[in-house]
C-alpha cells in the first residue's frame, strides 16, 4: 500500500462536519468501503481499507477521546510511526469527507493529540450488529429482529473482503456469536405454531455458514418437511456456487441425498 499523502496541520478543535448540509444520513456502511446511506438511499464510496478501521475503533469507543498514538499502536502496529501517522491523518480527512452529510449530527474532534467521534442518530451497520449481539436474550423475543437482521447484513458482507487480516477476524467473531445466537432462537420456536420462526432463523444459520453441512441440511430438511421445493432448489444451487467459489468444494454427500443433483439448475 503505498503511502497516502500527509496533511499538514490537525483539524480545529471540535470542528463539526459539514454543519450545513441538509442531507441527513442515517447509517454509515462497511460494506467493502466506508459509505454512507443517506435518507435518500444515496451512498458516498471511498475505495481506501483504512477508514472502516479507524472508524470502527473510534466507534466502538464513541465520545471517548483516544489518544492518536494509542490508535497508531493499535491499528498499524507493524509500522513504525512515521509512516502510519500520515496514514491515520489522511483516514481521518476522509472520514470527516464521508461523514460530510451528517451535518452538526457528526463531528470527529481533536484536542489534545486525542480523537473523539460524537454522532447523534447516525447508525453503524457493524456497530449495530454488535449491539444486538450484546443485547441479545434468547427469552426476550423482541431482541430477536435486531439479531436476524445483523444476520442478513453480514450475510451480505459488513466489514472490507480485500484480504483485510483485522476484517477477516471481526467478522469471524461476529459471525460465531451471531450463530451461537441463532441456535438458541431455534430452540426457543421448537413448538410448532412457531414453525415459521424456526425456519427463518434456520435460513439464516444457513446463509452465514454454508461450509457448515449440519447448518445446511437442517435447514433443508425443514424446506423439504415444509414442501417448499422451490426453496429448496434456489438454496442448493446458491449453495453449490457458493461452495465452489469460496472454498473450492462440491456439495457434501449429505446434502446431495436431500435433494439430487439433477434437480441443481
Amino acid at each position: 500500500m503505498g503511502l497516502p499523502h500527509t496533511r499538514g496541520d490537525e483539524p480545529p478543535i471540535n470542528a463539526p462536519i459539514g454543519a450545513n448540509s441538509k442531507a441527513c444520513p442515517t447509517r454509515v456502511g462497511m460494506n467493502r468501503v466506508l459509505s454512507i446511506a443517506c435518507s435518500q438511499r444515496t451512498s458516498l464510496p471511498h475505495t481506501c481499507g483504512d477508514e472502516p478501521r479507524v472508524y470502527i475503533m473510534m466507534h466502538e469507543d464513541e465520545h471517548a477521546y483516544l489518544h492518536k498514538d494509542y490508535l497508531l499502536e493499535n491499528l498499524w502496529p507493524e509500522y513504525e510511526r512515521a509512516r502510519a501517522l500520515p496514514i491515520l491523518q489522511t483516514s481521518v480527512c476522509r472520514i470527516r469527507s464521508i461523514l460530510s452529510p451528517c451535518g452538526e449530527r457528526a463531528s470527529l474532534n481533536y484536542a489534545g493529540a486525542r480523537y473523539g467521534l460524537f454522532l447523534s442518530g447516525v447508525q453503524c451497520d457493524y456497530i449495530a450488529a454488535q449491539a444486538a449481539l450484546a443485547a441479545f436474550d434468547a427469552r426476550r423475543r423482541e431482541t430477536h429482529p435486531p439479531v436476524m437482521e445483523a444476520c442478513a447484513d453480514l450475510a451480505k458482507g459488513l466489514l472490507p473482503q480485500n484480504g483485510y487480516l483485522w476484517s477477516i477476524a471481526k467478522e469471524e467473531a461476529l459471525r460465531q456469536g451471531l450463530s451461537a445466537a441463532l441456535e438458541k432462537v431455534i430452540s426457543e420456536y421448537a413448538l410448532p405454531e412457531n414453525r415459521p420462526a424456526r425456519r427463518k432463523s434456520l435460513s439464516h444459520l444457513a446463509l452465514l455458514n454454508p461450509a457448515n453441512e449440519d447448518a445446511q441440511r437442517r435447514y433443508l430438511a425443514v424446506l423439504e418437511a415444509d414442501g417448499m421445493r422451490k426453496k429448496m432448489v434456489r438454496h442448493c444451487a446458491w449453495l453449490k456456487g457458493v461452495l465452489r467459489l469460496r472454498y473450492d468444494e462440491e456439495l457434501p454427500g449429505a446434502i446431495r441425498g436431500i435433494w439430487p443433483d439433477q434437480t441443481e439448475e
